[in-house]
Formats: structure tokens, sequence, C-alpha cells
């Protein structure tokens, strides 16, 4: 009861005084903060809760994939949560993000995003050191850690991923920061990605 207490305290500040976007809850073996949701503009909660619903059935016979939007989408959801979480957490993680039942995902789409999300954690050194440098009058520990995430996928696809144009990861980068960042960050994300599309 302490605790409900104390984390609606927390949540109350968070959005009457600081005005967050994340929120945090204590859960796990010595009480790890991970992120609870990340509610965008428009009002869209993202969670990143330490329980586990029923998963949405998927009917037989349709396909229900994902397009390249939907993966990429889930993918920056997954990159917001390395944020919070050391990478040995990543795995259990993923088992809490794709039993959440906010969405739909098939095994195919399961796998790519997985799979895409591990390929961008393996080079987030690389990737900070490579945004650092584009920064202009900004250091990489002031940049906000959705905006953050955006980079770093979109990086990733301008400069490793030969299946993306640089023009599709830049439009696509700069939705994401209009729906889950904070105001100017479509600006903020466009003006840094386009140095890294006129170098490619």
């Amino acid at each position: 009861m302490q605790m409900n207490l104390q984390l609606k305290s927390v949540v109350e500040i968070c959005r009457r005084n600081l005005q967050l976007k994340s929120y945090m809850k204590w859960m796990g073996p010595g009480f790890v903060p991970v992120p609870c949701c990340l509610r965008a503009p428009g009002g869209q909660v993202l969670y990143a809760q330490n329980e586990r619903r029923q998963r949405p059935a998927v009917p037989d016979g349709r396909d229900h994939r994902m397009n390249r939007r939907g993966i990429r989408e889930q993918v920056f959801k997954l990159l917001f949560r390395a944020e919070f979480n050391t990478p040995d957490q990543m795995e259990e993680q993923a088992r809490f993000f794709f039993d959440s039942g906010d969405f739909t995902a098939t095994p195919a789409d399961e796998k790519a995003i997985i799979e895409k999300t591990r390929k961008i954690m393996d080079k987030i050194p690389e990737l900070d050191q490579m945004i650092g440098s584009g920064l202009k009058g900004w250091r990489l520990d002031r940049v906000g850690k959705v905006e953050l995430a955006i980079l770093r996928l979109a990086v990733y696809e301008i400069c490793f991923d030969d299946d993306v144009p640089a023009g599709a990861a830049i439009n696509e980068a700069v939705e994401l920061a209009k729906k889950f960042g904070q105001d100017n960050a479509g600006q903020f994300v466009n003006g840094v990605l386009a140095q890294f599309a006129a170098e490619k």
C-alpha cells in the first residue's frame, strides 16, 4: 500500500510539475526502475509493464504481417526500453513487450523486430559517436531519450541498412519524433539526420 501511494505521488508530480512524457515505476528484483509508459502528444501510451496480458489472436488464413512502418515503430519502442535496462535485461523486456497485448504481431514480425533491435543495440557505441559528431551546439547527454532512440534507429538505417533509402529513413524518423517526442523534436531529428544523408 505504501509503495502504491509513493508511486501515485511520483506520477502526479511528473504530470503536474515536470510534464514528463516518460513515467517510471519500480518492479523486479531489487526494485529496478523501468519505463512504465511513454505518452505521445496525441495521447497514445507506450507501456512497459511487468505483467503479461493475453496476446490478441491472429485470425488464420489471413495475412496480418506488419508493414515496414509498423515494424520500425516497434523497434523504436524496444530501443527506448534499452535506455532503462541492461543488455541482459532486454531479453525479459522483449517478452513483456510482445506479451503486452498492445499490438498484434505474427511470429515473423517478432523475429524481424528482435533481429533489427539487436543489430542496432550491437552498434550503439558506434552510432552514438556518429550522432555526437553530428550535433551542432549540443552534447549527446542532452538529447532526450526518445529522440536518441529515434536517431539511433535512423542512423543505423541510413548508414548500415541497404534496404532502406536514406530519404525514407529520415521521413520515418521525423514522423516518429512528431508522434512520440517533445515539441520541435521533428525539426531537431530532421536537422541531425540531414547531414548523414548528404554524406552517404
